[in-house]
């Protein structure tokens, strides 16, 4: 620098040399009794570079209750362990997850619940260089429920059976349904108030936060009685 000048002036800094035996500056590197000049200063480089971050595709699961889906499960494990973090100078480094919603990823925990959640991935080196990316988890109902018809059924009459015919009412009530997700699905049908004769269309509501509905029909003949 050509504005130095030798000595200690006011406003000018002062840097001082340490020399340790088999330090940084010692220029052959062994602690050895022996110290030898570089002839140079060593300057400390700052690592400011974050490691690099790998993580995992989004995903999309299949709920198995109404709770969602285990987050013990194969899937969701796959996904939490698959992120990797490399460091240049520090090497392998762990990687911490968080997701939104306040669902908890930590082990132990119990369950993912349907929808989506962002999961955010972090990795911070010894120099406290943060490295982050995130990624999604979706928990979806696409499985059908299982709906049970009744047997077929003949009715014979004079006249129209109205709807609330015991036989009618029977018939309808003895549908049922079971699904993995929904607790309680709900059975719906298309039966006319009366009728000689009726196709009976028995469909499962449509469920919250599902897409899937199962259809099933069963006939219901209703025939004229012989005349005498």
């Amino acid at each position: 620098d050509p504005a130095y000048t030798a000595g200690l002036t006011s406003g000018h800094y002062c840097v001082q040399l340490t020399i340790s035996d088999g330090g940084p500056n010692d220029s052959d590197e062994r602690a050895n009794g022996v110290v030898r000049d570089p002839g140079g200063v060593a300057v400390f480089v700052p690592d400011v570079t974050p490691p690099d971050l790998t993580i995992p595709a989004d995903i999309t699961v299949e709920a198995v209750d109404g709770n969602g889906v285990p987050q013990s499960s194969d899937a969701i494990q796959t996904y939490l362990n698959e992120p990797s973090c490399q460091d240049s100078l520090d090497g392998e480094l762990s990687v911490a997850s968080e997701a939104s919603d306040d669902v908890d990823l930590s082990e132990g925990s119990t369950s993912i619940p349907l929808g989506t959640i962002t999961v955010t991935f972090t990795c911070v080196d010894e120099s406290s260089n943060l490295a982050e990316g995130a990624g999604t988890i979706s928990v979806v109902d696409t499985t059908a429920p299982e709906l049970d018809l009744p047997a077929a059924l003949s009715i014979e009459s004079d006249g129209a059976v109205q709807s609330n015919d015991s036989r009618i009412v029977e018939f309808l009530s003895a549908a049922s349904c079971t699904d993995a997700v929904s607790i309680d699905p709900q059975i719906t049908h298309d039966a006319p108030h009366s009728a000689p004769t009726m196709l009976l269309r028995l469909t499962t509501a449509q469920q919250p936060n599902s897409k899937r509905m199962k259809s099933g029909a069963r006939p219901c003949a209703i025939s004229a009685l012989p005349l005498c």
